[in-house]
């Protein structure tokens, strides 16, 4: 074995070399990419959760990791060669293992030196400015396990024998899903999960078709399935991938038409429904539309524009920092949040809920600040400062003439030259804030919306309210607060909207309050807005996809969201394409006399599978050549020493002279 790896070493350290040469290159353009936003004070944050930097990693690992082990693989294809190495004096096993150790020891020289350098550049004071955990490298220790998937997925392609333009590259399948996996995991030990199954199916089909020179049928049973599953994927791909061209294709799957609310100064309510390539359809909740004062006709979405009323909103989360932001382990929101950027220094918020400030010219960290009224032992939820509506706005924190920070009971007014608060508002017993969120009107004068469980209010700077009201429709089915300023002044109209989760959970049945009201004089009116329509191109996608999906699958996705954000519907009409794939199948078998056992197990699996199954079956089996048996004139496949239909052995070959042994097994 260590011959073999060593010859691997000689031939591949190139494919390294420049590998490490390129991942380099890209992160160094993303560290001078992060120092020219951090010297522009546009909202650096902190280049080990880049977005960018996360979608160049995971393109490089996936491509780097997939050529090494496809090169690995295809430069020993020619059959004198593959015949050498094969007949070395120890396993195939063995040989495969010395490919593989090799092979990933490369990938890590090109892959991981560079991260590790790049973390530790990240990890050292004075080269970032902004808070480090080590949690942040999990998302770049993700991409480079994601890239061994990859790799083990190129070695199955240069195995495999089958054609370049037929289902030679489904082995890539199967690491596509594990991508997608990784992208949406919302903790790393999902990651882990996704990565060790997927990486376990693969490198079994690998160590399969390594032992039968990359056939199907020799193979042992767990690696058959191995290598059908990471087909099965691949097709499931396909028929996606189908769908949606077909869709684009398609003139009537491009249609759609969506509805929203609008609101106007004088707190009126009108329904605008967009149409494709159509003028917007505007009427009030009477069905009638808006007329133009001056000229008496209906106004046109533009003209409305000009009369709507400004509007302010929160999200209520009575919860961490991470679970009122979105806390996939990629995400820096689990970590901090850029609060305010002002006169060279940036303040970030910590998931503990402390805000922490660096200097952005030496890159270190200045001071930090506290809730004062927070005890040692306080629970995560009621611990330190939490997140205002308008603290992450595209990332960006506004400065406003005060600042204003709340925690879970006291609403601040913040001096950050002095690092001091000082407390303008206290929320009563048993009751605590949820959302909040500070705004400056025309007249220069800032207020403060304070959600609690209880109430929603506006308050002034001074903590005196303006006007306050019950939060109902509550928490958690109403996760969203609006409220729009209207004329003539004081008055108020302020939106109820149901969180997206609680709403799908209920089939759709939450429906948006509205409530107007006068300062002083409380609330005069409410009404629950009509759901709006909403059609689109992806109808036609929902319900292709919906038909030609695998059964299993569906079934699967009735039970929860297995695909992503996604929520494919049960549709019993899938059974029908396949049962007619079912049908292909068993007529294949027959063909080409599959044994009993076969049959049946490949009529379930095309049952379960449908179409993708279908596909899968034709990639992975081997479709040897027929010819008419000479006693009953049907066809048999060559590969059989008897014919299955009359068990008739193969004519003997004609003689031709050089039959030398003949007179040997005669006598």
């Amino acid at each position: 074995m260590k011959e073999i790896m060593l010859k691997e070493w000689r031939e591949q350290m190139k494919v390294a070399l420049l590998g490490l040469a390129i991942l380099i290159f890209l992160l160094t353009l993303d560290y001078r990419a992060y120092t020219r936003q951090l010297e522009n004070m546009n909202a650096p944050g902190t280049p080990l959760m880049d977005g960018e930097l996360f979608g160049q990693a995971a393109f490089f690992c996936a491509i780097f990791g997939m050529a090494l082990g496809w090169l690995q693989i295809r430069a020993e294809k020619h059959r004198d060669l593959w015949a050498f190495l094969v007949h070395h004096p120890i396993t195939r096993t063995a040989i495969l293992l010395g490919k593989i150790g090799a092979g990933l020891s490369l990938y890590a020289l090109g892959a991981g030196l560079p991260l590790l350098g790049f973390i530790a550049l990240v990890r050292t004071p004075g080269h970032v400015a902004a808070p480090f955990e080590w949690a942040m490298t999990l998302p770049l220790a993700g991409l480079f396990l994601l890239g061994i998937v990859y790799y083990f997925a190129g070695m199955l392609t240069g195995v495999r024998q089958a054609r370049w333009y037929g289902s030679r590259g489904f082995g890539l399948g199967l690491a596509f899903f594990a991508s997608i996996g990784v992208a949406q995991s919302h903790e790393f030990w999902q990651v882990l999960l996704i990565l060790a199954m997927t990486g376990a199916v693969l490198a079994l089909a690998v160590w399969g078709s390594f032992q039968s020179g990359g056939y199907y049928r020799s193979q042992s049973m767990p690696c058959k399935l191995a290598l059908t599953a990471a087909c099965v994927a691949a097709a499931v791909i396909v028929v996606q991938v189908a769908i949606d061209l077909f869709a684009v294709l398609a003139p009537e799957s491009r249609s759609f038409s969506y509805g929203e609310y609008l609101f106007t100064k004088n707190g009126a309510v009108y329904k605008v429904t967009h149409h494709e390539s159509e003028e917007p359809e505007i009427v009030d909740l009477d069905g009638k539309p808006p007329l133009d004062d001056k000229t008496g006709r209906p106004m046109k979405l533009e003209d409305l524009q000009q009369h709507l009323a400004p509007a302010w909103g929160t999200s209520v989360c009575f919860g961490t920092l991470g679970e009122r932001r979105d806390a996939r382990y990629l995400n820096s929101y689990r970590f901090f949040g850029l609060w305010l950027m002002a006169e060279k220094t940036l303040w970030y918020l910590r998931h503990d809920g402390a805000l922490v400030s660096f200097d952005s010219v030496t890159r270190r960290q200045t001071g930090t600040l506290s809730d004062p009224a927070i005890s040692i032992g306080a629970s995560p939820a009621a611990a330190g400062f939490i997140p205002s509506s308008d603290a992450y706005e595209n990332g960006v924190r506004v400065p406003e003439p005060g600042r204003i920070l709340a925690s879970a009971t006291t609403v601040y007014l913040a001096d950050l030259h002095r690092h001091a608060l000082k407390p303008i508002w206290t929320a009563g017993n048993d009751d605590s804030i949820g959302g909040y969120g500070s705004y400056t009107t025309t007249s220069a004068e800032q207020r403060v919306l304070v959600v609690t469980r209880r109430s929603v209010q506006l308050l002034d700077t001074n903590g005196q309210a303006e006007w306050s009201v019950p939060y109902q429709p509550s928490y958690p089915a109403y996760s969203r607060i609006s409220v729009l300023f209207l004329e003539p002044a004081n008055r108020f109209a302020i939106g109820f909207y149901p969180d997206s989760k609680a709403d799908k959970k209920s089939g759709g049945k939450l429906l948006t309050r509205m409530e107007w009201l006068t300062a002083g004089e409380g609330i005069s009116k409410s009404v629950d807005l009509p759901r709006l329509p909403r059609s689109g191109g992806d109808d036609f996608v929902i319900k292709s996809v919906s038909l030609l999906m695998p059964p299993s699958l569906m079934a699967a996705a009735a039970f929860g969201e297995v695909f992503g954000e996604v929520f494919w519907p049960w549709n019993p009409w899938c059974l029908i394409p396949a049962g007619l794939c079912a049908m292909v199948g068993w007529w294949l078998g027959r063909r080409y006399s599959f044994p009993a056992k076969a049959q049946v197990g490949w009529l379930a699996f095309h049952f379960l599978f449908g179409l993708p199954g279908l596909l899968a079956f034709l990639s992975v089996q081997e479709w040897p050549a027929r010819e008419t048996c000479p006693r009953c004139q049907k066809l048999r496949v060559v590969d059989r020493e008897q014919c299955p239909h009359c068990g008739a052995d193969f004519a003997p070959p004609e003689k031709n002279g050089t039959e030398i042994f003949e007179s040997l097994r005669a006598n």
